[in-house]
Parts: structure tokens; C-alpha cells; sequence
């Protein structure tokens, strides 16, 4: 069934006609109302059986003059303005004289209200119309809507309350949130007013518009790293939800944050698709929360009987038994089970039974004051607008005890209502729910009451609100970690430089010619790239007060002083496990193939190689340092019940996409150093140890295993927003210790165990240097059918290769190498 088709069943079916008697004549009453079907703001299902039961009230207890009687006429306006205006052309514009309503009821929300009551006086019509739910502020614009009356108050009288709430507790500065519509941004607007004219020193210290989902989640991060702690929030019920969950998820909750809102916790609560968490999640969020609505009947509306004749009770349960009717009327026509929309807007039926009963009220005094013009309400089709004027006129007169309380309306033409102050809490049978703490009462006497009565006893936090600030401590470094990382790290550069030296002076030494002289500078410049990696880190981390820009120049520096420096070594490292597996392994393979093969395995094609990945390396941090490059963030941590936080200065990506590129470097590092392994396996059984790597290489290896786990575990780190405290020097400890522990493996497992045979003891016990390689030229021609010597292949390892008739004592080797082809 369509829509259309479901609205104009139940509309039959709650518009049908009365049984007039001979002589009375029928008044009638445009009503307007949300869409039946709205999910947001469903007032429509509550207010219809209201204004019908109002009706009925108004004809039984003769508050109509006698020979009259009101009669409702449905139309559905939803809550927006084409509707609206829809609506009122079929209702109003084309109806002839004697068919036009004598008064508009509602609509509801604020939107289609103000259409509404635009048309009504622009077109000249001037037809009383009372709402029983629009609160919009921009309403209140007496010029523009003169014949506009309001049982309900104003949101910016709620936001004033909200404003004197802030300043009952204490609190001086706030943050808001508010939706992207006119309504809600005016009542934040009207709140932001209020907390400066009525609060010393009052401040909105953080706000922000929410938009969607993605912005109440960059809204609550924005709101993290702000010194606020009292939030309100203006915003519909599923936005609530939203940012509530958030709330949850973030720890951002009672006791460390305060969240107040000018919406009913029900509606937020139910069980509905839009739900972003689970109701024990929300209750989670909501403990502590203030939540701050009008009270649209109060104790004295419920003790006395109501203008009508009829008892409080009586009209509740009557109510009831019609809303029944009206549910069941709705799923005979719908044709399925559907929902019963949040109990919590069932408040707007007082308020509808009573904007009722005011239009007929002011009918009643309008039949008195037109006798003295020779008139009556029967003149209405041909008195249209000087009725209506009068009707205008007598409805400012009007008080009665209502449904809601006791009515009348104030010079602005809205009625004062109560407001109720209440907070979320667990009850005594461990349920949650929100019990009343305060309130505060208006009259149209007194409109500007700026007392709020505050159960002290009832609120969580007793006669201690908290503060509306966290009191800040810059996170201190640890002086003694930073000190001791600098000296272990100078300590690596020392030992670095000390073996760079050797490595250069006695790089004609077998036993450091052995290991490639030319590539080790590689792996003392990766030494160097990843200490200055650990200065900048260390730089940053003793000095949190640099610029933003400076701070961020260095952040910057950090992934291409590690990636590189990494790169360097473990690059160097593979090739000269591929150059040792390809000689010792490959030989015949490999020597067959010509000098062009040869010369990719001197040094200078290693370093080819070695240039190639750290292009690779380049151009990946170009493009993060283009598209997320680091930036200079300040988090604010806080262990659980401690009343100080403390903010710790960091490096974090400006986007979101970080995680994939450095996935991809170290994916990267990953196959580099698999490639190490896989070499190392292939010549570990090659008994040449003057240049067999493969058991520091797997030592090595070891080593950086470790390093990479602990680089991973500092991302964590970096990007848990939730770090405690007592580890917010965990960041700064594992990504340097993970670095250092690297440098001084590569020194000591790959250069300082291979010194130890550069000496050795002479008869006089004396140490001397071994003898030196004395010529140099080109490695002797193989012939077909026979191995090259192992002299000839350690020429290629040392990237020398010697002269055909060069006199080399390599007898000691030779012995070796019958072994290792035996």
C-alpha cells in the first residue's frame, strides 16, 4: 500500500463526522500534523488522538457557545515546507468562503510552521493558528506572525535554562554541538548568547557543526585535544545517539566529561536500525549526562481536574484507550506489524490537547465581544478577517487549567512551560535511567525566573560538580631514558667511526678484503642515517616546544633518516650474500657467461643495486610526505580517577591513509631481508670463512626481527589515543632502542668479530699486520673443463681481480678450497 494511500485511510478513519444536532452549527478546525510515518519526530501518532480526544472534551463540557460544536479537519504538513504549503493551498486557499477553517492547529514542527504561518499572513487570511510543538526561535517574530500563538515554550528559552544550569554548577566555559539545520543552530546560537550575558567570564570554548557521522567523529577527536569538559549538544535524536556512542568508545564520559542535551534520553535509547552501539554502551555514555526538556504536565496539572470537567487521570487513561484505536486502525491499514514510535514524544499530547482547548476558549469570549458589532461566529464565511482579528485579540485573555498546567499565554504569544532538570544513573534495582535533579518554573508573570531548584542529594557527583576544565601538566620527558639513549647512541657512532677507519685503513688486508671494503661504507652510512634518526627523535622528545613548523620539518625527517638508513645496511648486507652464493654456488653457471656477468658482481654493480632500492625508498616517502606528511598533535591522556591530564606532544600522520604506506615500506624491508635469508641458507655450508657471511647474516637477522616487531609495537603506540600516562615515554623508548640495538649488532656481529684476525701474534709476541695484497690486475682466463682457483673468485668477491702472474700467498686457502670441491 502507498503511503499516500495509508495517510487518507487513517484520516477517514479519525475525521469521521459527528451526529450535529438540528440547530448546531459546525465550527471547523484545520489540523496539522507530522507525517504519520516520520521515524524522527513521529508526533503525528501522538498528537492526532490528542486533538481528537481534545475535540470530543470541548463538546461535551459546553466550553463552546451554545449551538456550536468544533469539528477536526486532518491534513498532513510532515515536517518540512512544501508540504506545509501544499497542505495550506488544499485546505485553505482553495476552499470557498463558507468552507474555510475558523483556526489552524499546529503544524508541529518548526519548518512546516513557518510556512504555514507565512502564507496565513502574507495571503491576507489572518486565521488564528496555535502550535502545539514548533519551539523554533525565529517564530517568535511577532511582525512576521502576528496570529501565531505556542503552547509550548521557545528553544531559546530551554537554551536560556541550559545557560543558567551552566552557571548553577559553577562552570564558565563550554563546548557545543550542534546539527546544520535553522532550528537546532539558532537554539545553539541563542545558548551561546545566554552563557555570555548571564555567566562572568562565560565562554564557548570549542564548537562545532555536525554534519554526518564522519564529522561527529572528527568533531570528538577536535574535542579531545580542547581543555573543555562540559558539552552540549543540540542535535536530533539519532545525531544524540551518534555522539554518545562516540562518546563511549573514546572514553569520554563521566567523570572526566559532562554531556548535556535538550532531548529526551528515550527517544535516543530505543532499540532502532540507527543505533551506532549497543544500548549498554549507551548507557555507558549517558551516566552522568544531563538531559534537559520542558515538563508538559505538571503536579499541579495533575491534582486538579482540567478545564474540560475531566480528572488528569481520567484524560490519561482516556488517551490511552484512543491511542490504542488509533494503533489499531493503523495496522489494519498498513497491513503489517509496525513499530510503535519512542514513548517519549507522547509529551506533545498535552500540549495538543491544550492548544485545542485555548482556540475554543477563545472562540467562546469571541462570540461575546462580536455581539457588540451585531455579529456572531455564523458570519465567519463573510467576516472572515474581522473575526479573526478578534479572535486574535481574545485568545491573549485566555487561562485555563490545562493538560500540561496552567495556561496563558505570555505578550510574546507563547506559553511558559516547566522545565525538568534530569541526569542518567543507575537505579537501586541496577536499571538505568534518568531521575529528576532539578527544576525551574516560569510563568507568563514571571518569564525570566533565573532561579533553577537543584537536588543536590540526587546528583551523581553530590555538592563536587566537576571542574569545567582538566588541569593540564605538560607529559615531562625522561631525562634519564633521552641521557641514556644518547650515550649508547654516541657510543654506536664511536664504534661505527672506529670500524669505518679500519675498514678504510687496512682495506688491503686479507682478512678486511675479505669482507668488501667498498660495500661496508654502505653499512657505516645506514649506521649513520639511523643514529641521526634517533638524535631528531630525541631532539623532539626533550623539547616538545618547537613551532609547529619546525616540529614537523623534524617529524618529517624521521621516515627517511630510518627507511634509508635500513635500506643501507640490508641492502648491502643481500648483495653480498648473492655475490657469495653466485661464486661459491653458481660458478661454472655464472663464469661461462662473460664479463658482463662479472662485472654486475664487482662492487660497482652491487652499488647499482644497492641505488635502486633506495629509489624504491625515495619515492615511497615522497608520496607520504605529499600526501600525509607528519604533523605536530597534541594528545591529552589521563589515568582512570586521576584529576590531572596530561598532554604529550607526538608526531602523527595528517590523514588517514598512513597505515598502507608504511605497510608497503616495510613489506618492502621484509622481502629485502628474505632475500638475505635465502642467501645466507644457500652458502651456509661454503667452509671459506674469510668470506662466508651466512652465520652473522642469520645473527644479524636475528637481531633486526626484533627490531622490526619493536618498530611495529611503537606505531601501536604512537596511534593508541588512549595511553596511559605511566607509558607515555613507551613511544619514544622502543622506537630508539629498537634502532640502537640494530647499529651495534651490525658493528659488532659483522665488523668487530671479523677484526679479530686482522692480528695475529709474531715470535716476539708483538702483533703485526698481515701481509697485503702486492699487485693487482685481471683475473687469469679459465679453461674450458676446469675451476677457477679460489683466488681468482676472491678477486671478484674484493671487486680487484688480479694480474695473470701476481704472487699472492694464498697457500692456506687452497687446502680449503680441495675440501670444499672434494
Amino acid at each position: 500500500m502507498s503511503v499516500m494511500a495509508l495517510r487518507v485511510g487513517l484520516i477517514l478513519v479519525l475525521a469521521s463526522p459527528y451526529c450535529l444536532a438540528a440547530n448546531e452549527t459546525t465550527l471547523q478546525l484545520l489540523g496539522m500534523f507530522p507525517d504519520l510515518l516520520n521515524p524522527l519526530w513521529p508526533n503525528g501518532y501522538w498528537c492526532i488522538p490528542a486533538a481528537r480526544l481534545a475535540v470530543d472534551h470541548v463538546n461535551n463540557a459546553s466550553i463552546l457557545p451554545q449551538g456550536y460544536r468544533l469539528d477536526l479537519r486532518v491534513a498532513i504538513s510532515e515536517c518540512s515546507r512544501i508540504p506545509a504549503a501544499s497542505a495550506f493551498i488544499k485546505k485553505v486557499v482553495d476552499l470557498e468562503p463558507e468552507n474555510l477553517p475558523v483556526a489552524i492547529l499546529g503544524p508541529g514542527c518548526s519548518d512546516s510552521t513557518l510556512q504555514a504561518a507565512s502564507l496565513n499572513s502574507q495571503g491576507d487570511y489572518n486565521l488564528l493558528q496555535v502550535t502545539y510543538g514548533a519551539t523554533s526561535p525565529s517564530l517568535s517574530n511577532l511582525q512576521a506572525f502576528p496570529f501565531l500563538y505556542r503552547t509550548v515554550s521557545t528553544n531559546s528559552a530551554l537554551a536560556r535554562t541550559m545557560a543558567l544550569l551552566v552557571k548553577t554548577f559553577g562552570w564558565s566555559q563550554v563546548a557545543t554541538f550542534y546539527e546544520n539545520n535553522v532550528i537546532l543552530r539558532n537554539t545553539a546560537l541563542n545558548f551561546h548568547r545566554w552563557v555570555s550575558q548571564l555567566i562572568p567570564d562565560g565562554n564557548i570554548a570549542f564548537s562545532s557543526v555536525l554534519q554526518d557521522d564522519s564529522s561527529v567523529e572528527l568533531a570528538m577527536e577536535q574535542l579531545s585535544n580542547v581543555n573543555v569538559r562540559i558539552i552540549v549538544v543540540f542535535a536530533s535524536a539519532d545525531t544524540l545517539r551518534e555522539v554518545l556512542c562516540q562518546a563511549g568508545r573514546r572514553e569520554m564520559i563521566y567523570p572526566r566529561y559532562v554531556w548535556i542535551f535538550p532531548e529526551h534520553y528515550g527517544g535516543i535509547a530505543s532499540d532502532k536500525n540507527e543505533v551506532h552501539c549497543s544500548k549498554s554502551d549507551l548507557e555507558k555514555a549517558a551516566f552522568g549526562s544531563l538531559d534537559i526538556y520542558y515538563l508538559t504536565y505538571s503536579s499541579e496539572a495533575t491534582t486538579n481536574t482540567l478545564v474540560t470537567g475531566v480528572h488528569w487521570e481520567d484524560f490519561n487513561s482516556t488517551y490511552t484507550q484512543r491511542l490504542n484505536e488509533f494503533y489499531a486502525a493503523y495496522i489494519a491499514i498498513a497491513g503489517n506489524t509496525t513499530e510503535r514510535p519512542a514513548t517519549d514524544y507522547q509529551f506533545y499530547r498535552t500540549t495538543t490537547y491544550d492548544a485545542v482547548v485555548s482556540i475554543a476558549m477563545a472562540l467562546n469570549r469571541t462570540e461575546q465581544s462580536l455581539k457588540a458589532h451585531n455579529l456572531s461566529l455564523k458570519d465567519f464565511p463573510t467576516h472572515q478577517r474581522f473575526i479573526s482579528e478578534e479572535l486574535q485579540k481574545n485568545i491573549k485573555d485566555v487561562q485555563f487549567q490545562g493538560a500540561s498546567g496552567f495556561i496563558k499565554f505570555h505578550e510574546s504569544h507563547i506559553v511558559f512551560l516547566p522545565v525538568l532538570v534530569t541526569q542518567g544513573r543507575l537505579k537501586e534495582d541496577g536499571n538505568f535511567s534518568f531521575s529528576g535533579v532539578g527544576f525551574q518554573e516560569f510563568t507568563a508573570a514571571n518569564p525570566d525566573n533565573d532561579n533553577i531548584t537543584v537536588n543536590h542529594d540526587a546528583l551523581v557527583w553530590k555538592l563536587d560538580p566537576p571542574s569545567d576544565s582538566f588541569k593540564f601538566e605538560d607529559s615531562p620527558p625522561n631525562i634519564i631514558l633521552a641521557a641514556f639513549v644518547l650515550l649508547v647512541a654516541a657510543l654506536g657512532f664511536l664504534l661505527n667511526t672506529f670500524s669505518l677507519l679500519v675498514n678504510f685503513i687496512y682495506r688491503d688486508a686479507p682478512s678486511i678484503k675479505a669482507t668488501s671494503p667498498g660495500l661496508n661504507v654502505f653499512i657505516f652510512s645506514g649506521n649513520y642515517s639511523i643514529l641521526l634518526f634517533i638524535v631528531i627523535y630525541s631532539a623532539i622528545y626533550l623539547n616538545p616546544q618547537y613551532s609547529d613548523t619546525h616540529y614537523g620539518t623534524l617529524c618529517n625527517m624521521l621516515p627517511w633518516t630510518i627507511t634509508i638508513g635500513y635500506s643501507l645496511v640490508i641492502g648491502t648486507i643481500a648483495g653480498k650474500c648473492f655475490r657469495i652464493y653466485v661464486i661459491f654456488k653458481q660458478t661454472r653457471k655464472i663464469m661461462s657467461k662473460g664479463r658482463y656477468i662479472t662485472f654486475l658482481l664487482k662492487d660497482i654493480g652491487l652499488i647499482l643495486a644497492l641505488l635502486l632500492i633506495i629509489a624504491v625508498d625515495v619515492i615511497l616517502i615522497v608520496v607520504w610526505n605529499a600526501h600525509e606528511p607528519l604533523v605536530k598533535e597534541t594528545r591529552i591522556i589521563q589515568e582512570e580517577d586521576s584529576a590531572v591530564e596530561l598532554r604529550v606532544v607526538s608526531c602523527q600522520p595528517s590523514g588517514t591513509d598512513f597505515q598502507y604506506l608504511v605497510g608497503v615500506i616495510v613489506l618492502f624491508k621484509v622481502l629485502i631481508s628474505t632475500l638475505v635469508t635465502i642467501f645466507a641458507c644457500q652458502i651456509r655450508t661454503i667452509k671459506t670463512k674469510e668470506f662466508n657471511d651466512a652465520g652473522p647474516s642469520f645473527t644479524f637477522l636475528l637481531v633486526n626481527a626484533v627490531v622490526f616487531t619493536m618498530v611495529g609495537l611503537v606505531l601501536l603506540a604512537l596511534f593508541v589515543s588512549n595511553l596511559s600516562p605511566s607509558f607515555s615515554f613507551a613511544p619514544y623508548a622502543v622506537a630508539t632502542f629498537g634502532p640502537l640495538i640494530a647499529v651495534i649488532a651490525s658493528i659488532v656481529i659483522l665488523f668487530i668479530y671479523k677484526h679479530r684476525g686482522l692480528f695475529e701474534k709474531g715470535e716476539d709476541g708483538r702483533r703485526v699486520f698481515l701481509s697485503t695484497l702486492s699487485t693487482r690486475g685481471v683475473p687469469k682466463p679459465v679453461a674450458a673443463g676446469t675451476q677457477p682457483s679460489l683466488a681468482t673468485r676472491s678477486s671478484v668477491i674484493s671487486g680487484s681481480p688480479q694480474a695473470p702472474d701476481s704472487v699472492i700467498s694464498f697457500s692456506n686457502l687452497e687446502g680449503k678450497e680441495a675440501q670444499l670441491y672434494s
